[in-house]
């Protein structure tokens, strides 16, 4: 098996070239999540030879005794997800290239809009809104509420006063066609 980055020689790997880390190690972790937090891709992360594969760094955040380095990973997926939000701002005031000169047939110039870099820009922006809900939803996810009421906007569960009303009314009524003493003891 040739490891990335290796070179071949005469069908062999060249001597002197290291196999990628698969070993677990709080340096190593404390390394992926740097880097991580920054709103590097893990992909492209464990793109490096000096750093596991991306398959390796799944199964340690699912081993239950590499709970540190899933403690650390959360830690720099937050930070990742509010870099991703700064830069929202940013991305949405930045208007360099939005537009492009153009020239006509007699050499005098003009602008256009740029549709292209301002679909991207926008396509930047979604995406970093996106995946900021995801990893953060508490404060960039979506808030969705219902509200709940009875008829005309009055509260699920009545009051003391109006279930007190709602006790006289039924005591009333059961008084009137004999149906009781007309007492009713609330609940």
């Amino acid at each position: 098996m040739q490891h990335r980055g290796a070179r071949v020689k005469d069908g062999g790997i060249i001597k002197g070239t290291m196999a990628r880390p698969s070993i677990y190690s709080r340096e190593l972790a404390e390394k992926i999540c740097a880097k991580v937090a920054k709103a590097i891709p893990l992909k492209e992360i464990c793109e490096d030879d000096d750093m596991p594969t991306d398959s390796t760094v799944y199964l340690w955040l699912m081993q239950a005794d590499k709970k540190e380095f899933l403690d650390l990973y959360e830690q720099a997926c937050a930070i990742k997800a509010e870099k991703l939000a700064d830069e929202l701002v940013s991305i949405a005031d930045d208007g360099t290239n939005d537009y492009m000169t153009r020239q006509r047939q007699d050499g005098e110039e003009y602008e256009v809009v740029n549709a292209e870099h301002i679909q991207r820009s926008r396509l930047r922006v979604d995406t970093r809104k996106w995946v900021a809900s995801k990893l953060l939803p508490k404060k960039y996810g979506e808030r969705n509420s219902i509200e709940v009421t009875g008829k005309d906007g009055a509260p699920l569960i009545p009051s003391d006063e109006s279930r007190t009303k709602a006790h006289e009314a039924i005591a009333t009524f059961l008084g009137s066609i004999g149906g009781g003493n007309g007492s009713v003891t609330a609940p």
